[in-house]
Formats: structure tokens, C-alpha cells, sequence
């Protein structure tokens, strides 16, 4: 042991005064939520020895990890129990502390430890995270928080004190209990990057679940070529079948010998090595990877055949046209591997440095990407948004029919710029998860439907349905702004947050074509992202010409040019659906009727008081959990914060594991597919949704002057105060003089307290539009005055036609 190693530990905060022990082992959310907090190390608050040990100061600490040592963290339960029986049975030693859910592991660094890892999966199939001292990096293990002192051990003896002397007898940790970050990162078949295996799917937990039959010829054809291309010495590859043996196969099987095991798989093993280098690979012990061997050309390359090179080793495209006929993005994939894009520079330089170890600098690399673009221009390898098809994560679907789907059409076109990241299913699928995976999701849009009553609307209901599913598919045959109008706080936001997450970071956006002027400002921005713009509150006082801008557009009829700052203009042909939320009573300016028919309003209009609106329902709806205990454990997890998604998506991220796994096969996925099959019914006219009498009303309040609503209001107060309400009444009691309307009018404003009353000039001009919309009739009449002249009136007509009063 290094003379200079030593037990560093700094200050916890304080435990906090409501912390209650008792309350967090019942999984109270709120006292997790304590606990969470108090774990932040300052790690500029060193403490010594004797303050750690002080029975009465009690500090909460942490302690650092010595330099030359570091700790795998498994917060799985049953998978850090796991772990930690495979360790003591492979008699390792280190230090095992307890945390939460899990354990740490301290061994000494290996040398193929490089950098501090979060979410790397291990070769049981295992999520763990690394902490070590690499480089600057610091690393530390909570030991007291909470005033709750946390257990540790030698692996080797349960009894013995952990002591800085101990360290000297600790392990280097295997490569064998190791992991990699990354699907690419593993080496199969002599290349990487293929799509036979995945970190959770490889032979190595293949062998975990077999039984009696065969398991020697798995681990002799299997376990055994991939072990040796992915960095295993032989004696280590032994140790983890070993231990795959004693802590899973001797269970579900009968237990083996070490030659049904192994037989005659190190002589194999030395083949496979031979055969690898046959093939130009070479291995880097320190890396633990085999590596293509560098050409040994002396002759330099210039940037067009650097490019050359690298447009055959991986399969190439071009997107994000400039005006000029340039573009600004390339993207390449493995070929023959799956439809994920990527712009991974790095990995390109690092491929060609592998070809040839020319010093190659700056310049050169951006060079060779400039005629990497071209040589994609030259062979049509363009990527554009294209209507016909999209991507989902495991399928290539028609737009027209959701259950068409192939590969083919790759071959001769470039791909559609849509990547969606959930799974495809049958129909059939989501009529068999109705109740289980899709029971939540059903009765939220069943409450978001709600009229101001709080009754579901049937119609309403399918409309929600419809509009989702149009956003999901880059052939949006729509062609409306949808305005979710109505009650606040009752999950206008949440249910276009779904949306979001079922899109992806990438497929939607968050332009404020509403909130700035189209024609002589900087407007647009970010429209031309993805197939779905989100407005999420749309102001009281929005910008009335941006919806007459672009209605042209919705429908395809016409093009819309988009300004942003510093940028080129660039002109749409094809717009994002467009889904608005308000909580105003919302008016439209634009009263035309190509804009009546491009405008979809939904009267979501039940409101949610603070008491009773659930602040976790988006997890619950996600995750398809039921109680806050079960979004209070996923929220402490490690998954919860494992992604970097869009931010203002509610609380989860777009690229978060939950929702990831959600979009797989769970929630989020039943609610992709069962929208999208209700699109396409409505497309296929299998589905007929006409408006409800309730929208119809919102739709033509928000086209009319709100004047002349106010003015509807007070008519049929007026009808009421004059004739009864009673079947029989007779409505031409109530004719009056148009002149004469005012003073009712005052009487009107002061039995129902309107303080913000019309003048009198407001009430002549828009009450004859509200009269005539109510059904009622205004006649225009002449009256003979004394003088033999005759004098206007206007007289408005509810019922039958009487004479006017002669004195008037």
C-alpha cells in the first residue's frame, strides 16, 4: 500500500429536523425525498478522523475513494444480491457497503478503468455505475446519513473492522465483472456494431436461463468466440462461466463438471485468437479491444479518398438542406445493422485513423466531411422528409395502412427523416391490453373530455383519439389547428405531453408562431422541427395574423415562409400539426370561412381545483402504476435520471428509461397504437365523427365578436324577465324599440352585478348581429310625425308583428 493512501471523508448536511426513520422504511414519499437531499456530499467540508469517530458531534459523512481504488454500484435489490452471492462464492476480495437498494463494491482499479461510468451494463446482463479516482475525477461513498450509519464488510471476513490496511489486500476487479457502456461497444462476429446481440441479450445471459441440454454446446460455440472478441482472457472467461454456473445454472438444472463445461474450449480459444489476427484485427490489452491493424501504407491520403474510404464502411446520408443546395447534417449507421442515424464524428476519425496513421489534423477532417457530403449528394444518399413511410423502432410502416410494413423500399430510396422510438403492434394487441396496459390512459381521456358539467363527451373522447394519432404520422391528413380550449389545470397539457413523449425529442416542436408578428419580425422559429407543434398556453392576446398566415398552408394549398434570426428564410410546403391549449375563452379574428373549416376547437372544459389535481399522474399514466409510493420508488431510482430528453415535457424526459420501456411495450406504446388505428379509421371513413352540438357552440362563439356574445347573454335574460321561461310563453311581449334596449340593458348588467357594462353605442352595434344569429327578426320602419315628416325606427320582432305605440 502506497505510504501517501489515506481515508479522506467530508461533512453531509445536518440530519433534517422532520426526518422521521420509521416513515421512510414505510416508504413515505415525502421523507424519501429528505433522505434524497441529505445525501449531497460537500466535498469541501473535509473532516478528520477524530470529527468522524466524535460520538457526540454524530456528523453525516461521506469518505472518499483512495486514489487507485474504485467501487461498482448495483441499485437493483435482486441484482446487487446476486452480485454480491457471486462474489463471496468466487471468494474475491473487497469492501462491500450497503446502500439503499443495493451494495457498493470496492476493488483497486483495473487498467482498463478509464472513466467513471453511469448506467453501463455488466456480462450478467446487470445496470451498474463505476466511481473511481481517474485523472481529476472524484469519487465518494456515503457511509452515515441521516444520522443512519451504513454497514461495511470485507468480502473475505464479515468480522474484521474496514481499516485503511485492508485496502492492501483488496482484488483487482476482474474483467469478468466489468461491463461496457453501449450496444456498439461490443465486438460480434469479427465486427461491431451488428444487431445480433445486445448488452442484455448475449450469450452469456442466454447460458443464465438454460436448462439441462445443450448448455455445453452454448458455451463451447457461443459464450466461447464471443468472450475472446470482446477482450476475455481465457482464465477469465472460466471464472464467469464458473460463476454462471454456481449462482444460476445448478439451480434450474443439473450441476456440471468442469470438463462438461469446458472440454476442449482452450484449444478453440487459441484458434479463434489466430483467426481474428488472420483478419487484420489486432488486440490492445490495455483497452481490452480488438482493433482493425492500421495500414502500414506509406503514402499519404488526401481528404476525397479519406471520404471514399469511409463511404464504404459505413452507410452514409445527408439532411438539413440549405437554400443553396447545400446541407448542414451527415449522418452514417453500420450497414447492414439497424435504421439509427447517428453524427458521431469521433467515431469517423477514429476509423480512419485505423486505416491509416497518417497525422491527420483539423482541417483535414472537415474537409473530408465536406466530401462526404458531396459524395452523398452525388449518390442521391439524401434524407427528406418522406409521407409515405416511417420508422418506428422496430418496424419501417406504411402511412396509409398500419399494418403494412417492410424493409424493402430501403433498398433503392433514401430513408424518412421520422424515427419514431415505440414498438409497433397488431390490432389485435390493443384490444387484448385495453384493460391492462391501456386502463389508465382510456379513463384520463375520458376526464380531459369533461364539459364544464363534468360530464364525458362520447364525441370529444374519439376527437382526442384522432388527433394523436394524426400527430404521429408525417402524412397529416387533419389539416386543422387543434385548440383544446376550457378548465384549467384538467390535463389539456399532460395529454399533449403524451404525444410528446410517444414522438421523441426530435419529432416535435415548441414554436412561438403565435407570439410575434409574421411579417416584419423574427417568427417561426423551430416550426420546420419534427411533425407536431405543441402550444401549450396560448396568450389571452395572441397574434391574430400568424393564424391567417399559415392557414393556407394547413390544408397544402399553399406555402408558408418562415423568418428566424440570423438565418435564411425558409419556406414550408408541408406544415406540423398544430395542437394549441387555452384556458381563456378564446376568440378568433380571422371570422373567414377558410378559416372556420381549418379550426378544430375542443370544449375541454371541466375544471380541477388544486386539491384535486394529482401531481404524479403523468408517471402513473407512464409507468401504469396506481399509487404515489410506486412513482416515489421509480422517481428514487437511478432510471429516473438516466436520460436527456426535452425538459419541458411535465416532469419525464423523452429519452428517460421509464418512458423508453413505456414506449416498448407498455403504456406509452398501447396509447401510440391505439391512436394511430383510430387516425386511420377516421382517414378510412370506418370512423365518422361529426362536432357535437357542444362544439359547434364553442366553434361559433370563437368566431364571433365578444360583444355580440355578451349581447346573445343579455337577450335571452331579456326574454326570459318579459316572457317567463314557461312552454306557452308568448314571445311577443318582449318586442321593443332597438333604441329602447339600453335601459333594459342597465337593468340586465345590475341584476347579474356586470360591473364592465357595454355603452350604449356597443349594444346598437352588435346586438342587431346577435339578434338576427338567435333566429329573431329586425324591421326597419317609418313613423308619421305631427309635422307631416316621417321619421326611422327599427323595431325588433320575437314573436308575431304588432304596431307601433302611437305616441312614440
Amino acid at each position: 500500500m502506497s505510504k501517501t493512501t489515506e481515508f479522506i471523508y467530508c461533512k453531509l448536511q445536518d440530519t433534517p429536523k422532520f426526518f422521521d426513520i420509521d416513515k421512510l422504511k414505510a416508504n413515505d414519499p415525502d421523507q424519501k425525498e429528505l433522505y434524497k437531499k441529505a445525501k449531497k456530499p460537500n466535498m469541501d467540508t473535509i473532516l478528520a478522523y477524530e470529527e468522524v469517530i466524535d460520538e457526540d458531534k454524530k456528523y453525516n459523512y461521506a469518505r472518499f475513494v483512495p486514489k487507485g481504488y474504485m467501487f461498482i454500484d448495483i441499485d437493483d435489490p435482486k441484482e446487487a444480491e446476486e452480485m454480491r452471492g457471486i462474489i463471496l462464492r468466487s471468494k474475491l476480495k473487497c469492501l462491500i457497503l450497503e446502500t439503499t437498494n443495493g451494495y457498493h463494491f470496492l476493488f483497486k482499479i483495473p487498467k482498463f478503468y478509464k472513466v467513471q461510468m453511469t448506467g453501463a451494463t455488466n456480462w450478467f446482463g446487470y445496470k451498474f455505475d463505476t466511481k473511481g479516482v481517474i485523472d481529476k475525477e472524484k469519487a465518494v461513498q456515503i457511509i452515515r446519513v441521516c444520522g443512519m450509519e451504513r454497514k461495511e464488510y470485507c468480502s473475505w471476513d464479515f468480522t474484521e473492522a474496514v481499516t485503511l490496511d485492508k485496502l492492501e489486500k483488496l482484488d483487482i476487479l476482474p474483467y469478468w465483472l466489468f461491463g461496457k457502456k453501449e450496444d456498439k461497444d461490443l465486438h460480434k462476429e469479427g465486427k461491431t456494431g451488428e444487431s445480433e446481440y445486445t448488452l442484455t441479450d448475449t450469450p452469456f445471459t442466454q447460458l443464465m436461463k438454460m436448462k439441462d441440454g445443450g448448455r455445453h454446446d452454448h458455451i463451447f460455440n457461443k459464450c466461447r468466440y464471443f468472450a475472446c472478441s470482446n477482450g476475455f482472457e481465457y482464465k477469465e472467461f472460466k471464472s464467469l462461466i464458473t460463476a454462471i454456473h454456481d449462482q444460476y445454472l445448478c439451480k434450474i438444472g443439473t450441476p456440471m463438471s468442469d470438463s462438461d463445461l469446458f472440454g476442449d474450449t482452450e484449444t478453440k480459444w487459441e484458434e479463434d485468437i489466430e483467426n481474428l489476427e488472420n483478419n487484420g484485427w489486432v488486440f490492445e490489452k490495455k483497452e481490452r479491444k480488438w482493433k482493425k491493424a492500421k495500414s502500414k501504407k506509406e503514402d499519404k491520403i488526401d481528404e476525397r479518398r479519406a471520404a471514399e474510404y469511409l463511404f464504404k464502411q459505413y452507410d452514409f446520408y445527408v439532411t438539413d438542406k440549405n437554400t443553396d443546395g447545400t446541407y448542414n447534417k451527415l449522418l452514417h449507421r453500420d450497414k447492414d445493422g439497424n435504421y439509427e442515424y447517428r453524427n458521431n464524428v469521433p467515431e469517423r476519425k477514429q476509423k480512419l485513423r485505423e486505416f491509416n496513421d497518417q497525422n491527420f489534423q483539423e482541417p483535414f477532417f472537415k474537409e473530408m466531411e465536406r466530401q462526404l457530403m458531396q459524395l452523398c449528394i452525388e449518390n442521391n444518399k439524401i434524407i427528406s422528409r418522406n409521407d409515405e413511410y416511417i420508422i418506428v423502432k422496430n418496424k419501417v410502416l406504411s402511412c396509409i395502412t398500419p399494418d403494412a410494413y417492410d424493409f424493402s423500399w430501403i433498398g433503392s430510396r433514401a430513408p424518412t427523416d421520422v424515427v419514431l422510438p415505440w414498438n409497433w403492434y397488431s390490432e389485435d394487441w390493443v384490444k387484448e391490453h385495453e384493460e391492462d396496459l391501456g386502463g389508465q390512459i382510456t379513463w384520463f381521456i375520458e376526464q380531459l373530455s369533461r364539459n364544464s358539467k363534468g360530464i364525458p363527451q362520447p364525441i370529444v373522447q374519439n376527437w382526442l383519439w384522432v388527433i394523436a394519432g394524426a400527430s404521429m404520422v408525417p402524412a397529416n391528413m387533419l389539416q386543422k389547428i387543434v385548440i383544446l380550449s376550457g378548465g384549467g389545470q384538467n390535463g389539456k397539457s399532460l395529454y399533449t405531453s403524451l404525444i410528446r413523449l410517444c414522438l421523441g425529442a426530435d419529432m416535435f416542436n415548441e414554436s412561438k408562431i403565435f407570439d410575434s408578428n409574421p411579417h416584419d419580425g423574427f417568427w417561426g422559429e423551430g416550426l420546420d422541427k419534427g411533425i407536431c407543434c405543441v402550444i401549450d398556453d396560448l396568450n389571452r392576446v395572441y397574434n391574430r395574423d400568424a393564424f391567417s398566415y399559415i392557414k393556407g398552408a394547413i390544408t397544402g394549398t399553399d406555402s408558408v415562409v418562415i423568418n428566424e434570426k440570423f438565418k435564411a428564410k425558409k419556406r414550408l410546403d408541408i406544415l406540423p400539426q398544430i395542437i394549441a391549449c387555452t384556458n381563456f375563452e378564446f376568440e378568433l379574428y380571422d371570422k373567414s370561412e377558410g378559416m372556420k373549416r381549418r379550426v378544430k376547437i375542443l370544449p375541454t372544459e371541466c375544471y380541477i381545483e388544486n386539491k384535486d389535481k394529482d401531481e404524479n399522474l403523468q408517471y402513473k399514466l407512464v409507468l401504469n402504476v396506481s399509487t404515489n409510493e410506486e412513482v416515489a420508488k421509480y422517481r428514487m431510482s437511478k432510471s429516473s435520471y438516466g436520460g436527456k430528453g426535452v425538459k419541458k415535457i411535465m416532469h419525464m424526459y423523452t429519452k428517460e428509461s421509464g418512458v423508453l420501456e413505456s414506449l416498448k411495450n407498455g403504456s406509452l406504446a398501447w396509447f401510440a397504437n391505439k391512436a394511430r388505428y383510430m387516425y386511420m379509421k377516421w382517414l378510412m371513413k370506418e370512423l365518422v365523427l361529426e362536432d357535437s352540438e357542444e362544439m359547434k357552440v364553442l366553434h361559433d362563439h370563437s368566431f364571433k365578436n365578444k360583444f355580440e356574445i355578451k349581447c346573445e347573454d343579455f337577450i335571452n335574460w331579456y326574454l326570459d324577465s318579459k316572457c317567463g321561461t314557461e312552454k306557452d310563453r308568448n314571445l311577443s311581449k318582449a318586442n321593443i324599440y332597438l333604441n329602447n334596449l339600453y335601459p333594459e340593458y342597465e337593468t340586465y348588467c345590475e341584476v347579474k352585478g356586470i360591473i364592465d357594462k357595454m355603452t350604449d353605442w356597443q349594444l346598437k352595434r352588435y346586438c342587431s348581429p346577435a339578434i338576427i344569429s338567435l333566429g329573431y327578426k329586425i324591421e326597419n320602419k317609418k313613423m308619421k310625425k305631427e309635422n307631416g315628416r316621417y321619421e326611422p325606427y327599427r323595431y325588433v320582432v320575437f314573436g308575431e308583428k304588432v304596431a307601433p305605440s302611437k305616441n312614440k
